[in-house]
């Protein structure tokens, strides 16, 4: 839309653009939204620990504002016609409909608040509807991606390492971006926590995607050059814009949980942005705070089940899954299990671009 008016030499504009328009979106609008949230559900979101039952009837699906003010802001300034950015638009959404269709039974059934009781989809059902999503947007980025690199995988830290993952890849990038999504979703389980590691994560990506977007940049970091792909720049300034707008309300106490709906969403963004970036092992160091979630109430759950099968009694890894209520359950404040996740997350990123500069 407003992408005709600016010129491509304006993507660093359209990028601050986008993010204060998400922004500013985010801040008038959210009060507005909350209300209409409370007034239309039934309930909020089924709340896990003892310790948060002043949570109870906080409202949910708070990431359709992310979305809405991330749809609308790169609608407005990035450029529709890249493939990428079609990609990123669409396949993501897809994503946001499944965490909404489980939040909405979450919000109108009478779920008992625990854990085995919130009335969502089914396990089954949301991995179906999450595999065949990615597979659409595998198939999307392959199309844009020239032959020789779409099954390419690169290894951080090791120099100039890369392999032809021929037809494995496909399977690996949809486990990628469903795990991604899943793990993010699993996050979401403290005021402010998926909103602040995945603003690190973001800004994260802005800076590979400035990398990779030029040809010299990227091979002289070892990444793979992908063409077109500055345009998301643009978008995921908007993203960064909407989280950081969302943050004035999900920060404790939480007005609104950001819900499947918009953990799932931005799960999927970040999976798909490694797939179209060809850095999906890098995006492993960046988000192992999401795979340490997301592998701690895989585990836990395993765990369970063999002690129990063995011995009559399930016996449990951590004191509660996932990671973050592990550490609440010794008793360290959520603000401060927060604070330190995110000082981690940041840690994270710094190692992984890190990479980029020092090879073995």
């Amino acid at each position: 839309m407003l992408d005709f008016i600016l010129s491509d030499t304006s993507l660093y504009l359209k990028a601050i653009l986008s993010l204060l328009t998400s922004f500013s979106l985010c801040l008038i609008f959210g009060n507005k939204f909350i209300r209409f949230i409370k007034s239309v559900a039934t309930m909020g979101q089924p709340i896990q620990l003892e310790a948060h039952k002043e949570k109870i009837g906080t409202p949910t699906a708070g990431g359709i504002l992310i979305i809405v003010a991330t749809f609308i802001s790169s609608l407005l300034f990035a450029n529709l016609t890249n493939p990428f950015i079609l990609t990123i638009l669409l396949a993501p959404l897809c994503f946001g409909i499944i965490g909404f269709i489980d939040d909405f039974y979450k919000m109108k059934r009478k779920a008992l608040p625990n854990y085995e009781n919130q009335y969502g989809l089914s396990a089954k059902k949301r991995l179906l509807g999450e595999f065949l999503v990615a597979a659409i947007a595998i198939f999307a980025i392959s199309v844009s991606t020239p032959d020789a690199a779409r099954t390419i995988i690169n290894i951080p830290f090791l120099s100039s390492l890369s392999f032809n993952a021929w037809w494995f890849y496909y399977p690996f990038a949809a486990i990628v971006i469903v795990g991604s999504a899943n793990a993010v979703n699993i996050t979401d389980g403290m005021d402010g926590l998926a909103t602040k590691t995945s603003m690190t994560s973001v800004l994260t990506f802005i800076v590979l995607m400035l990398l990779s977007a030029n040809m010299f940049t990227s091979q002289a970091h070892n990444l793979s050059f992908v063409e077109n792909s500055g345009e998301l720049i643009v978008f995921a300034s908007a993203l960064f814009g909407s989280l950081l707008g969302f943050l004035f309300f999900n920060a404790k106490p939480a007005s609104i949980f950001m819900g499947d709906v918009g953990s799932l969403y931005l799960g999927s963004i970040f999976g798909i942005f490694a797939v179209m970036l060809k850095i999906e092992m890098l995006y492993g160091i960046f988000g192992f705070l999401f795979v340490a979630e997301l592998g701690s109430s895989f585990f836990q759950t395993m765990y369970f089940k063999y002690t129990r099968k063995k011995t009559g009694q399930g016996k449990r890894l951590f004191k509660m899954a996932p990671l973050h209520h592990h550490f609440e359950m010794m008793n360290i404040p959520e603000t401060k299990v927060v604070e330190r996740f995110f000082i981690v997350s940041i840690i994270l990123s710094i190692i992984a671009l890190t990479s980029l500069f020092v090879r073995i």
